[in-house]
């Protein structure tokens, strides 16, 4: 279960915050919320002095394997579990508002896409991959409109890194930089 720590001398501040398996919370201003079989959300406190006091503002519970970490923007939160199921979640309630499935190949050895690569924002757009190297572009908000789309050969379980106009991502044994011309 995940902990709050005090940098200055490791001390746990706040435990059990959370449940989160394969995926990392993601923290939007004083909120944290944590995506695994249920999602939740945790205010942390404006002030710790040698106890966080946390509180659960939400939880909700998810169909589906995670493995990678959810998007939050705005009040909305977007996660994709590994059969490519896409998420979108109102980040002040909990509750589901679209769950529909992407269009993305099998991947290595098994029958479904194997989402393992976390789902990235760049500019206007939400990047969502697979391991067999394929990513859709959606467009953020309540529809999920597929946008774009692209392949790398030899695939890429990796989380595509951004920077300015630049997105750099491993597929196979190379590392791609794809950006404007």
């Amino acid at each position: 279960m995940p902990a709050t720590f005090r940098v200055a001398d490791g001390k746990t501040l706040a435990s059990d915050l959370g449940n989160c398996t394969y995926t990392s919370p993601v923290v939007q201003g004083r909120v944290v919320y944590f995506a695994d079989t249920s999602i939740s959300a945790v205010r942390l406190p404006e002030e710790a002095g040698d106890q966080a006091e946390c509180k659960e503002l939400w939880c909700e519970d998810l169909t589906g394997d995670f493995f990678a970490s959810p998007v939050v923007r705005g009040d909305r939160i977007y996660a994709v579990d590994r059969a490519a199921n896409y998420h979108v979640i109102d980040a002040n309630t909990g509750k589901s508002i679209l769950r529909k499935t992407l269009e993305l190949a099998p991947a290595g050895r098994r029958d479904g896409p194997n989402v393992y690569p976390s789902p990235c924002l760049a500019g206007r757009h939400l990047f969502v991959g697979n391991d067999a190297g394929e990513t859709v572009l959606l467009e953020p908000g309540d529809q999920g409109a597929a946008v774009g789309s692209g392949s790398l050969p030899g695939g890429s379980g990796a989380t595509p890194a951004f920077s300015g106009k630049r997105m750099s991502v491993r597929g196979g044994k190379l590392l791609y930089c794809v950006g404007e011309q």
